[in-house]
């Protein structure tokens, strides 16, 4: 119901009553990552997907682990899992954007732009365009990056991050 702080609390009184369930901890993580607690999440998730765990929860639980080990760039970890990942969904925007994202943060700016650019030709988004723009920056193709950040404000406007990100690399202060 996407209540998550409250179903924290109530999977930490099932815990403190002696409840043991094998998705306890997956659900934590998902309702952690829902509230941007990253660490925790990642934690929570990680624990979780020891448990036996239905092929879609493992999909679900997996995806968003994989999406947490980016956001505390852990780049090893999330590649490995959106390369696992994408076996069963190879035409998945949601997991090609993560492994581009996780490419970048691994310094491999050819095998990013090998990963957006045919998803940008097959399904277009801002997502796909602004992984791109990172990839082209790491790759040191400034005017690239612009060029796509700005096909990324056009397909979201309303995101200010997108512009703020554009305005400091115009700065130079990547």
């Amino acid at each position: 119901e996407k209540k998550h702080a409250e179903a924290l609390d109530w999977f930490a009184r099932a815990q403190a009553k002696g409840f043991d369930m094998a998705l306890l901890p997956a659900h934590q993580g998902e309702s952690l990552f829902a509230l941007g607690q990253w660490a925790q999440a990642y934690q929570s998730l990680s624990q979780g997907l020891t448990m036996p765990l239905s092929l879609q929860d493992q999909t679900k639980f997996r995806t968003l682990r994989a999406e947490a080990a980016l956001a505390l760039q852990q780049y090893d970890v999330a590649l490995e899992d959106f390369q696992a990942l994408l076996k069963d969904s190879p035409n998945n925007a949601r997991l090609l954007q993560g492994l581009g994202l996780s490419q970048v943060g691994k310094g491999n700016a050819a095998a990013a732009l090998a990963t957006f650019n045919p998803l940008i030709a097959q399904s277009p988004s801002a997502a796909a365009y602004y992984g791109r723009a990172m990839a082209h920056l790491k790759a040191g193709n400034t005017a690239a990056s612009l060029q796509d950040l700005d096909q990324t404000i056009a397909l979201e406007p309303g995101n200010p991050r997108y512009r703020e990100i554009r305005a400091q690399i115009a700065a130079g202060k990547e």
